[in-house]
C-alpha cells in the first residue's frame, strides 16, 4: 500500500523545511491558514519507532515551525495535535501545527467539540480514580 505521507518528500510546492529526518509541509486540507504538518521522512507508524536522533530532529522541527508560524501569522501561540489509532487518517505518524491566539487553543476547541464546560475542576477522588484506572494498564 502506497503511503501519501511518504510521497510528500517529492512535493516541493508544499515543503516549508526539510531536515535530515523530518519535513514541515503545508497541509493538503488545511483547517485554517497556516496549518502545517511535521512528518518523519522515513515511514513510521508510531513514535516508538523513532531512533533518538530522529526523535530529537522531529522535536526540533516542531519547535522551529511553531516559532515561524507565530511570527508569520502574528499569533500568540501554536496548537499542536497528534492523532493515534482510531482517528489517525494515515498510518504514518505526523503532527499538526496551527497558529492560534488566546481562546483558540486546545481547551477551547475540545470543550466546544465535546460540549463540556470550559473549566470544570475535578475532585481529588475523581482524579485518584482516573489515575488508578490508567495505572492498571501500565
Amino acid at each position: 500500500m502506497e503511503c501519501n505521507l511518504c510521497n510528500i518528500k517529492n512535493e516541493e510546492y508544499r515543503i516549508i523545511k526539510k531536515t535530515k529526518h523530518s519535513i514541515c509541509c503545508v497541509n493538503l486540507e488545511p483547517i485554517i491558514e497556516g496549518h502545517v504538518m511535521i512528518i518523519p521522512i522515513n515511514h513510521k507508524k508510531s513514535y516508538s519507532e523513532f531512533t533518538p536522533e530522529e526523535a530529537q530532529d522531529f522535536l526540533n522541527l516542531i519547535e522551529e515551525s511553531s516559532r515561524i508560524l507565530r511570527k508569520a501569522y502574528m499569533k500568540q501561540g501554536a496548537l499542536t495535535i497528534v492523532n493515534h489509532g482510531v482517528n489517525q487518517s494515515q498510518e504514518h505518524i505526523h503532527l499538526h501545527i496551527m497558529p492560534v491566539n488566546e481562546k483558540e487553543g486546545t481547551r477551547d476547541i475540545l470543550c466546544n467539540f465535546f460540549n463540556v464546560p470550559y473549566r470544570q475542576k475535578a475532585e481529588v477522588e475523581q482524579l485518584t480514580n482516573i489515575k488508578k484506572h490508567i495505572i492498571k494498564f501500565n
